[in-house]
């Protein structure tokens, strides 16, 4: 969903994307009748992102709902926040950016 002010000073994105794990455990190797079923919500995610003033000025936030996305288990306390960022693009080759995030391209 995209919003944007009449004089596009202002640009505001939501999104949302949710990912469900299913998984059978059979009886044996060799018996492949159901012995146990799990389903969960591995993944909940809500975004936002969009621009201030200027398309040079954008933002970024994003947040995970589900305890499997918020490292709970590893720290013992939820990490809500997955991304946020301000970024300020001085051209379309060099941006400055300020905040929490991972790497682009899954490398860290």
């Amino acid at each position: 969903l995209g919003i944007i002010s009449p004089d596009s000073l202002y640009l505001f994105n939501i999104r949302f994307r949710i990912q469900n794990r299913a998984a059978f455990r059979t009886e044996s190797a060799n018996e492949f009748s159901i012995d146990q079923v799990e389903a969960r919500v591995r993944r909940l995610r809500l975004r936002f992102d969009g621009y201030v003033y200027n398309p040079r000025l954008t933002y970024l936030l994003q947040l995970s709902f589900s305890r499997a996305d918020m490292d709970f288990d590893d720290t013992g306390f939820p990490n809500v926040i997955r991304d946020a960022m301000v970024i300020y693009a001085v051209n379309k080759h060099f941006a400055i950016g300020l905040g929490q995030t991972k790497l682009p391209g899954n490398r860290q």
